[in-house]
């Protein structure tokens, strides 16, 4: 018993206090990650759906690569009706479906976000 070391009633007592005082800034502190983070991803999802994202004319799409067709002959072969919402576009249809085409070798399509709006990328077929 030599090796046993008394703690006094007061320095337990002091021990459980810092303890306790530990584990309730832990927990405040992950409530207000939590709070912090919750708001972050709801400001995001209100910024997504607000009505800033949506194509109004078809002077919100670019078209790049064309040569040969002109800018609205190409846009006259999309199927987009306006006013409509950039998150509900589908670019990869409108490339399956420029791809079609005759004159279109490959087509590529992106969302824009600033401004809003599609970039279409196009390679055509050289007339022989």
């Amino acid at each position: 018993m030599a090796g046993i070391v008394s703690v006094s009633r007061s320095d337990l007592k002091g021990r459980r206090k810092k303890l306790r005082q530990k584990r309730q800034m832990k927990i405040i502190q992950t409530i207000w990650q939590t709070i912090v983070v919750s708001s972050l991803a709801g400001g995001l999802l209100w910024t997504a759906i607000q009505p800033i994202w949506v194509l109004k004319t078809p002077k919100d799409i670019e078209v790049l690569g064309n040569h040969v067709l002109s800018g609205e002959a190409i846009q006259s072969l999309l199927v987009v009706s306006y006013p409509q919402s950039l998150w509900r576009i589908e670019p990869h249809r409108i490339a399956e479906s420029l791809k079609q085409q005759p004159m279109i070798v490959q087509a590529n399509v992106n969302r824009r976000l600033f401004p809003p709006g599609l970039i279409i990328q196009i390679k055509e077929r050289v007339p022989v």
